[in-house]
């Protein structure tokens, strides 16, 4: 392979991984909003009224 097809390749390849890193991350912090939100809302809708 040529040394620029070669680097093309490790950077694109690299750039997956770390977009593939940045989504996990993206989803953990939401899940964990998600269930911040929810175990405040929650209580508050089983108030007997």
């Amino acid at each position: 392979m040529y040394p620029a097809m070669e680097n093309a390749f490790f950077h694109s390849r690299f750039f997956l991984k770390n977009s593939l890193q940045n989504i996990k991350k993206r989803l953990v912090l939401l899940a964990l909003s998600l269930v911040n939100i929810m175990t405040f809302i929650l209580p508050f809708g089983y108030l007997p009224e």
